[in-house]
């Protein structure tokens, strides 16, 4: 059964947020997640009747013009048993516009150099995924080296350059310092984080799945987009080597937060009681909280 959050408005900014979100879905042609995300929107009651009438007409039009978007798993075309999955896809397409000349990865290439525009560098580097040309790893490698670039973007180019089956060391401008990374380490999907990071979500996730199924989706994107921002950090060590008491700090501060910017109060007490937040632990869980209300802060104002 599907939760409906039909009392509970989404704050304007947070709103914003996900519109800039699905549009990158849409401007990279991933429409099955543009369709979730639009379905998940669509719970929320809102005061903008019209703004709520265009989300519906874009579920529609995405559900009419790509019909895999209805359903959760790859696209599937009937023919001769083939099964095309959206990479498939996208590696077709790059791959026939990479042999009309070198000329497409060059400017794909500049993108990257754009660093007032987000959106245009994370579509060049999707597509710099899967291009065939031999200047792209060191360009890369080069790249992430000398431009100071937002982490989510830092993030996506090192998962490219594993994509792209490159490993060894990368080392990342950020805010002045240097950050080695080990290429082949990048995760690519939640499960290749760090177990100790993964069960902080799980536990989120667990809690909340009887009362309200689709927090759960909710919690799963905002710390994936937490976890982009921290990646090879000091903090991120630590969290990775984190005991027991400290997942559950963590995953109650996300519990925490996320109720905060859904509902505008998070009920404090009860859920350090239901993650069984001892007197001990309570200043972990302040720092995790403050952690986390920055990072929201950040992503959901830009500030």
């Amino acid at each position: 059964m599907t939760h409906s959050y039909n009392n509970v408005v989404l704050f304007p900014k947070t709103s914003a947020a996900y519109e800039k979100q699905m549009t990158l879905m849409l401007e990279q042609e991933n429409y099955e997640e543009a369709a979730r995300l639009l379905r998940y929107l669509l719970q929320f009651s809102r005061d903008d009747a019209d703004k709520q009438a265009q989300w519906r007409a874009l579920l529609q039009w995405l559900e009419t013009m790509f019909p895999e978007t209805i359903f959760e798993d790859g696209l599937k075309v009937d023919d001769e048993d083939t099964e095309l999955t959206e990479e498939d896809l996208m590696r077709q397409s790059v791959s026939d516009k990479s042999a009309e000349g070198r000329q497409y990865v060059g400017r794909l290439l500049d993108m990257l150099e754009d660093r007032q525009d987000m959106e245009r560098q994370m579509i060049a580097l999707e597509q710099l995924a899967y291009a065939d040309d031999p200047r792209i790893d060191e360009f890369l490698k080069e790249w992430l080296h000398t431009a100071e670039n937002h982490p989510f973007i830092q993030f996506r180019a090192l998962q490219v350059l594993k994509q792209r089956e490159v490993k060894g060391p990368a080392v990342l401008a950020r805010k002045g310092d240097k950050m080695v990374i080990r290429i082949e380490d990048t995760p690519l999907k939640l499960e290749e984080f760090p177990e100790k990071i993964r069960e902080m979500l799980y536990r989120v996730q667990q809690l909340s799945e009887n009362d309200q199924p689709d927090f759960g989706f909710f919690a799963e994107q905002t710390w994936m987009e937490f976890l982009k921002t921290v990646y090879g950090t000091e903090l991120y060590a630590a969290m990775s080597a984190s005991t027991e008491e400290e997942i559950d700090a963590w995953a109650c501060a996300l519990h925490g937060v996320l109720l905060q910017t859904l509902y505008g109060e998070a009920g404090r007490e009860q859920l350090l009681e239901q993650y069984g937040i001892t007197a001990g632990a309570v200043g972990k869980w302040t720092e995790a909280y403050g952690c986390l209300h920055s990072f929201m802060r950040t992503f959901f104002t830009g500030s």
